[in-house]
């Protein structure tokens, strides 16, 4: 799914660009923040040369399409197996988003008990999920489908509990899912708000944590979704990434900025603080 996000050598062999089209956007027009971070794991990985374990990313401002981001990556520790590192993505000069990581192997004997998916609707029943209309947008790639919670349509203004799930398939796509592709998947949890609170709702991330647990080929995943709390107009959520044969890819966590929505799933937002060419 990485083919989505794709990030270039640049100056030094710790330094990479990435270029921001319109297929790495939000329906609303502002970059999704999954693929961002995407973009910095990449390049992490491909700097350390080692496979992603965890990393974490803040978010300080949203980026034009069109807009070529510079990535510089600093390797903060390197062990025998484990490296820690750090990068930020700034448009000329302005940083735009950071990222905590640690990646590595190690050969150890596995004796956990690791959990089992939930009980949902197989993709071929569950019904499409429709993401608002808008600009071309990073969710025109995907296919979703409402695995266990309830459609726009349905929401009545009554609170649905905190469990959502969302079939996530990138049609054509049979690679494995890598740590950049989970941070993309993941950042579409923010999905799972509307059926919390029961009533449209929309948002930005703050932040975003990935977690990988074992890397699977595999053309389709499922977002297991709780909203563990909304308030003061933030939202904490978890989930957790599955395939349909039940093997866990990763968890995460994000926290959202939380919006009332429209009818068309948009915000009635004016003000983005937006970073392009010859802003800075």
């Amino acid at each position: 799914m990485t083919e989505l996000v794709t990030v270039v050598p640049a100056t030094t062999p710790s330094s990479w660009r990435f270029e921001l089209l319109d297929r790495h956007l939000t329906a609303a027009g502002a970059a999704q923040g999954g693929v961002v971070m995407a973009a910095l794991v990449e390049a992490i990985e491909r700097t350390t040369q080692r496979p992603l374990v965890w990393a974490t990313g803040r978010y300080l401002r949203h980026i034009a399409p069109g807009t070529t981001m510079d990535i510089t990556v600093e390797l903060d520790v390197v062990g025998h197996a484990t490296t820690q590192a750090s990068a930020t993505g700034s448009v000329e000069g302005v940083p735009v988003v950071s990222v905590l990581a640690a990646c590595g192997s190690r050969a150890f004997r596995s004796a956990s008990s690791r959990p089992r998916p939930p009980a949902v609707d197989a993709p071929g029943i569950a019904p499409p999920y429709p993401i608002s209309p808008g600009r071309p947008s990073m969710a025109d790639h995907f296919d979703v489908r409402l695995a266990a919670g309830r459609l726009p349509t349905e929401l009545d203004g009554t609170p649905g509990g905190p469990g959502s799930a969302f079939w996530l398939r990138v049609p054509g796509h049979g690679g494995v899912v890598d740590a950049a592709a989970v941070a993309i998947l993941a950042d579409f949890a923010m999905l799972a708000g509307s059926h919390a609170i029961g009533r449209r709702c929309t948002g930005n991330s703050l932040d975003n944590t990935i977690r990988m647990v074992e890397r699977v080929a595999t053309d389709e995943v499922l977002l297991d979704v709780t909203v563990a709390a909304v308030t003061d107009g933030f939202g904490h959520l978890e989930s957790r990434l599955w395939t349909p044969q039940g093997t866990l890819v990763a968890v995460a966590s994000t926290t959202l900025v939380f919006r009332e929505a429209g009818p068309d799933g948009q915000s009635d937002r004016s003000t983005r603080r937006i970073v392009e060419r010859g802003s800075a």
